[in-house]
């Protein structure tokens, strides 16, 4: 279990991703995992230097190094419902567009409920991106939860919904460059129409407000509608 795989909100398929808090795991990397105690399990892991595209807008940048740890605790409420809570901290140090140095940390807590027809999740916390070159950091808070009802054996229902403000500073004045605070929501259903083919339809819609100096800039609204049909051989 990496830091990332902490997420318990995401039912959807396509349309609600979403920011990360977490940095993504790799290849290079050292990885412990102890499971002596019953239902939990604890995680750490060492990132090596890689090339990487975890970082937003910024594909095949170098990731220094970094280290994350995790914790994810489950048990039974009774014979048909359960629960899952996890916890997990991350940190990387990485080169940015200009090849400058800059780091990333978050921290998250999620909680799973879920029973023989329905999932619940929810997650929650915060990242800090620090880019020293451009004078300014970067802090976002999340939250985002999710509801996933099964109808039958082959389809199901779901539902996301997401809040987020992100807050960058500069450095020098220790003062708020811009915020933007994002609203969003996805709304969707799956069907198993064979074991190997599955379908998909989704409808998700996303509210920005974005601010500078206590004024509002701008705002924008984004809806889209995704559909699938996929083949697995």
């Amino acid at each position: 279990m990496f830091a990332n795989e902490i997420y318990v909100s995401d039912f959807d398929y396509f349309v609600g991703n979403s920011e990360r808090l977490l940095a993504y795991s790799g290849k290079s990397v050292i990885r412990y995992d102890y499971t002596g105690i019953e239902n939990l399990q604890l995680s750490s892991h060492y990132h090596f230097p890689e090339k990487t595209d975890s970082f937003p807008r910024q594909s095949n940048r170098k990731l220094k190094d970094g280290v994350g740890i995790a914790g994810l605790y489950d048990t039974s409420l009774n014979d048909r419902q359960a629960f899952s809570i996890g916890a997990a901290y991350s940190y990387v140090n990485y080169l940015d567009r200009t090849n400058q140095r800059a780091s990333q940390e978050g921290a998250q807590l999620s909680l799973l409920l879920f029973s023989k027809n329905w999932l619940f999740g929810l997650d929650t916390g915060l990242r800090y991106r620090k880019q020293p070159n451009l004078f300014e950091d970067e802090k976002l808070f999340l939250i985002k939860s999710g509801i996933r009802y099964a109808y039958s054996d082959q389809g199901s229902v779901y539902t996301n919904c997401a809040y987020s403000v992100a807050k960058r500073q500069n450095l020098t004045l220790e003062e708020e460059i811009d915020r933007i605070a994002r609203r969003s929501a996805v709304f969707g259903t799956d069907y198993s129409v064979h074991q190997n083919v599955s379908a998909y339809l989704e409808a998700g819609y996303a509210y920005d407000l974005a601010y500078s100096g206590g004024n509002k800039l701008e705002q924008g609204i984004e809806k889209i509608i995704a559909s699938s049909l996929e083949i697995y051989w």
